[in-house]
Formats: C-alpha cells, sequence, structure tokens
C-alpha cells in the first residue's frame, strides 16, 4: 500500500525576515531532536515550498505522523537568538491546494496583523530591558 502523503502549511511569525534554510532547519533539527533520527525518517519531513514574502512554508510528511510535525512546532520558540512563533495553519492532501490556502487572502491579513502586534510587543520588551 503506497503512503499517503499530506501537505502543512506553517506561518513563521518573527521580527526578521526568516530564509528558505532557516525554515527547514528550524523545524527539520526539532523534529529529530523530539523522536529522534528513526522517527524523523519515518515522518519524511521535506520542505516542498517556502514563500518569502509571507514567511510561509508547506512542509510535506506522511499523514499518519501531522501530528507529530504539529507537536514539534509547539517546542520552537527561537532562532538565532531572535524570537520566533510558528503556527500550524491547516493540512491539505495536494500541494496545489496547500500553496492556494498559503497565499489566500484570510490567512494573509491574519498572518499580518499578528505579526505586527507581536512586533510592538517585542519593541516593547526591548526597549523595558
Amino acid at each position: 500500500m503506497d503512503e499517503r502523503i499530506r501537505y502543512i502549511n506553517i506561518r513563521f511569525i518573527s521580527p526578521i525576515q526568516l530564509q528558505e534554510k532557516d525554515a527547514w532547519f528550524t523545524v527539520s533539527s526539532e523534529v529529530k531532536r523530539l523522536f529522534g533520527t528513526h522517527g524523523a525518517a519515518e515522518i519524511g519531513l521535506f520542505l516542498s515550498y517556502f514563500d518569502q514574502t509571507a514567511q510561509g512554508g508547506i512542509f510535506r510528511a506522511s499523514h499518519k505522523y501531522v501530528y507529530r510535525v504539529r507537536s514539534a512546532l509547539c517546542f520552537i520558540h527561537s532562532r538565532h537568538n531572535n524570537p520566533l512563533f510558528l503556527f500550524s495553519e491547516n493540512v491539505s492532501g495536494s500541494l496545489k491546494k496547500a500553496k492556494k490556502l498559503l497565499s489566500g487572502s484570510k490567512h494573509l491579513t491574519r498572518y499580518q496583523k499578528l505579526r505586527k502586534m507581536l512586533c510592538i510587543s517585542w519593541e516593547q520588551r526591548f526597549d523595558d530591558d
């Protein structure tokens, strides 16, 4: 029986712009840290697409282990000593639909509002120090 795959849209919110390699390394290293090399191989995580302007990535994973990828996101809080928030917007069965959802106006405006609020709070926190 063929292994079914799912595409997970993950949004990155940080005061700095992340590159594709940073997004991949951040998520994959946390998956490997939590579940080990064997667990990471079972998950079959792969970065299929990254949108630099929307700061969102589409990760491919086995349908049996989507919950593991989503749980690994809960443990990521920073990258290069900068705060980082990740959230999984949705899960899709096709790359085409995942790209459509990633660049959809509903999710993009929500991302922009969250980023604006968090950047203001980060600035206030750093000003207090």
